[in-house]
């Protein structure tokens, strides 16, 4: 029950408290705004979709979180109430694997979520890149002679 705790429990009630104090911040601090911009409904809209997309992403982490860890919850209370019929084998294959994959989607999605991240990947992909042309020493010195002149 340790290791379940330690591997699975904790991080998970951690990391939903930290995801719970920042939406919380985040809603506060748009309630606070919203008041001293104007009273219409529109003003509200920008802020109101901020936070849905800051839920949404909240909560697509800790659901792939969760379900990284539920096959390995199962194994460990399989463990505990049936200490005399283990489970099987192939239980064991899937619990870390199913670790190993979550992990991946989870990464996957955080990229896909990320505009700024994304834009510059894909922008760098179709060759869309910035070239950095070097500044040649010499110009640079004839630069530097027609400031010290002046």
């Amino acid at each position: 029950m340790y290791g379940i705790t330690t591997a699975f429990v904790i991080p998970l009630s951690i990391s939903m408290n930290i995801y719970g104090i920042i939406f919380y911040y985040a809603r506060t601090s748009s309630q606070r705004i919203a008041p001293s911009t104007s009273n219409t409904m529109t003003a509200h809209i920008p802020n109101a979709r901020r936070e849905m997309k800051l839920a949404r992403n909240m909560l697509i982490i800790e659901t792939l979180f969760t379900a990284a860890g539920t096959p390995l919850l199962i194994l460990y209370l399989w463990q505990v109430m049936q200490p005399k019929s283990p489970p099987p084998e192939s239980f064991y294959l899937l619990s870390l694997n199913s670790i190993s994959l979550f992990i991946t989607l989870m990464m996957v999605m955080l990229f896909y979520m990320n505009k700024d991240v994304k834009d510059i990947a894909f922008n760098y992909r179709h060759g869309a890149r910035r070239h950095m042309h070097p500044v040649s020493t010499s110009n640079r010195r004839e630069q530097m002679l027609q400031v010290t002149r002046y």
